[in-house]
């Protein structure tokens, strides 16, 4: 029974201690007191009753945004920027700036900066003393540049406010960032297809063409590339590799707006013809006659914005195939007296009368420029 009762009276001296408590911060106008460099740090947000981002008359703290290639480049651009939105695709690495100024009669206690919902980005108790007139810029070494990875998962734009805990006259107050930076998401993606056909004056549908045989040679395989805009940022530089036609990072100039958008083009049909030359002198590659029996046809394309920084890649194959001889590369017809291969006998061509054979260097090597017909065993 008296234990029952020191736990009883126990329990209402630690009510009657948070009545108190209360009391004294709602007769002080929801200010904190407290002793200077009390131990702010120590303190959550969520603690602190005055906060906002003009609760302190005269300290101004700014937050921005931007993008830069190294965390070095990126400490001299947070100082000139005001910029509180940047557009970022997953993986990117953005930064945050932390600007705060103090133009009251009063100096001021910076303590603990709060970002990305309550954690913690600079904690500098006992406090770092901002006199009147005085700003603080981002700098590397402090702590207020602060590199950012867009999660792999992001999908929508991240929005955050920061908050500094700031002491003045023995006053603790939470001063939050004048603007919450956003970074808005996109998803860049391009699509790429590589067809091919005999037709000069049109974009084939096909992937794959046999190209016949004409005038003791092979005939002309006419390539289109097609790109499409399959994300959700407008993409302007293309650049095109077709190594099996000699095109290497052929430049290209082409507004393509969101698949999704009701303006603009989403799509563009590159062929040998097309109105981009002489810009885009690489286009007449396109069409070139067949030298090989079998060829893969592999297209590289990376496409990106009008900065360059956010972009996307595509790989597209197209096939080609020809008639096969002893030496599949450069053709040249020849034609023989006898009947080749007579396992063929029963099928289609009873009696092969035409063999391509090549002006290799192999060929050239044992029999010379004249076409000559070497001897087949069945």
């Amino acid at each position: 029974m008296k234990t029952d009762s020191v736990s009883r009276n126990s329990n209402r001296c630690g009510l009657l201690g948070a009545l108190l408590v209360a009391l004294l911060l709602t007769s002080f106008g929801g200010g904190l007191l407290v002793s200077p460099l009390h131990h702010a740090s120590a303190a959550s947000p969520a603690a602190l009753l005055r906060q906002g981002p003009d609760v302190l008359s005269g300290v101004v703290f700014t937050k921005t945004v931007i993008y830069a290639a190294t965390l070095a480049d990126a400490g001299a651009a947070c100082q000139a920027s005001t910029t509180t939105t940047v557009v970022a695709a997953a993986g990117d690495t953005v930064y945050y700036c932390y600007t705060i100024s103090n133009a009251s009669d009063q100096p001021v206690t910076l303590q603990t900066l709060f970002d990305d919902n309550g954690a913690a980005v600079v904690n500098w108790a006992p406090g770092a003393v901002l006199a009147p007139g005085e700003t603080i810029l981002p700098a590397v070494a402090t702590g207020l540049v602060r590199p950012v990875t867009v999660p792999a998962n992001a999908t929508t734009d991240i929005i955050a406010r920061a908050q500094w805990t700031v002491e003045q006259a023995g006053v603790l107050y939470l001063v939050e960032s004048q603007a919450a930076t956003t970074i808005d998401i996109v998803a860049p993606q391009v699509e790429a297809v590589l067809t091919v056909n005999g037709v000069s004056t049109t974009c084939p549908t096909t992937t794959g063409f046999a190209a016949p045989i004409a005038n003791n040679a092979y005939g002309i395989a006419n390539y289109c590339l097609t790109l499409r805009n399959r994300g959700n940022i407008t993409l302007t530089n293309h650049l095109v590799s077709i190594p099996a036609l000699g095109i290497v990072e052929g430049a290209l100039v082409a507004t393509l707006t969101p698949v999704q958008s009701s303006v603009g083009t989403q799509t563009i049909s590159i062929t040998h013809a097309s109105l981009f030359q002489p810009s885009a002198a690489w286009t007449a590659a396109l069409s070139q006659t067949v030298q090989h029996a079998a060829l893969t046809v592999s297209a590289f394309v990376t496409s990106t914005d009008a900065t360059g920084r956010l972009g996307a890649s595509a790989v597209s194959v197209a096939k080609v195939t020809g008639s096969n001889g002893n030496y599949p590369g450069h053709p040249l017809l020849c034609r023989t007296t006898r009947p080749m291969f007579p396992r063929f006998r029963g099928r289609r061509f009873a009696r092969i009368e035409h063999l391509l054979l090549c002006r290799h260097p192999e060929h050239q090597r044992h029999f010379g420029d004249k076409p000559h017909c070497p001897a087949h065993h069945s």
